[in-house]
């Protein structure tokens, strides 16, 4: 599904360029479980950032499936994101004005998904996610764990094969952070892809492979 060949990123030029990744090869198959470890600073969201076509790679090959995500276009590249790649981040980054239902609405209106079909989606994955009671509730009203839980249901609401979580449960209490993991185990079991980024070792211990980054390099995999 995913293979990087010989990936660099490099940011700034002369003196002050500085080394994010360097020579990064590696393959994650479809439905795989993956957690990224590294200290602080060590490469593991900018690789998460290049996976999500949020940033590209200085040098090296980005292949998902048989697409070169590295010679799309920006524009191509933001389509490509819409359509399989579902994003989950620690602090929520969810619209605090908004309600549940209309955060999780957004990227199925930047779709153009009809309105009936984008009620019928978002019903569906509240009630998965055991949210359905949270619906018209202002997001600033939520406890952390049911921010998270939108946050997942936004991100996968759209039907991404690929998600991608940023220290999903740093900002989470054990309790809150356990069950949001359930619901990673369960999405995965489901058929989707999951790669975690965490500092968290308990975290990464429930996932199927660790991937661990030092330096910008991968030293374990």
């Amino acid at each position: 599904m995913i293979k990087l060949e010989g990936i660099h990123k490099y940011y700034g030029a002369g003196e002050g360029r500085v080394k994010a990744l360097e020579n990064v090869s590696l393959e994650i198959e479809r439905g795989e479980l993956v957690a990224v470890i590294g200290m602080s600073g060590s490469g593991k969201t900018t690789l998460l950032n290049i996976l999500g076509c949020m940033d590209e790679p200085t040098e090296g090959k980005y292949y998902y499936d048989d697409v070169d995500v590295t010679e799309l276009t920006p524009h191509q590249k933001d389509m490509f994101r819409k359509k399989h790649i579902g994003f989950v981040f620690q602090d929520f980054a969810l619209l605090p004005q908004y309600t549940v239902y209309e955060n999780i609405e957004l990227p199925l209106i930047a779709s153009n998904v009809k309105r009936t079909e984008r009620k019928r989606l978002i019903t569906d994955i509240l009630r998965q996610l055991g949210i359905e009671d949270q619906r018209d509730k202002l997001i600033k009203k939520l406890s952390g764990g049911q921010k998270q839980r939108c946050a997942i249901a936004r991100a996968i609401v759209n039907g991404s094969e690929l998600l991608l979580a940023d220290e999903p449960t740093g900002a989470l209490d054990t309790k809150n952070g356990e069950k949001i993991m359930e619901i990673f185990k369960e999405l995965n079991s489901a058929g989707k892809t999951v790669i975690i980024i965490t500092h968290d070792m308990k975290v990464a211990g429930t996932c199927k492979r660790v991937i661990e980054i030092q330096d910008g390099s991968i030293k374990r995999f």
